[in-house]
């Protein structure tokens, strides 16, 4: 249920043309998530997101000095 909820979400808003930035982290934060890592392990198995998830991801890392509990 949480992976489905998940991509879709990220699914609409890349359709809506949504800020997936600033989106994924309120999302991560939504289901409870500590940090982005989290939440990107639920996406990396549709392609369609793997792009852009990956990267978020890797901004995200590289903007909070690659900490896996930032």
């Amino acid at each position: 249920f949480r992976h489905t909820f998940i991509c879709r979400r990220l699914i609409q808003w890349q359709a809506e043309g949504k800020d997936l930035g600033n989106a994924i982290r309120a999302l991560s934060t939504y289901v409870g998530h500590v940090n982005i890592v989290a939440t990107y392990w639920y996406v990396q198995s549709v392609p369609e997101l793997m792009a852009i998830t990956g990267e978020l991801f890797e901004t995200s890392r590289t903007n909070q000095g690659d900490r896996a509990d930032a």
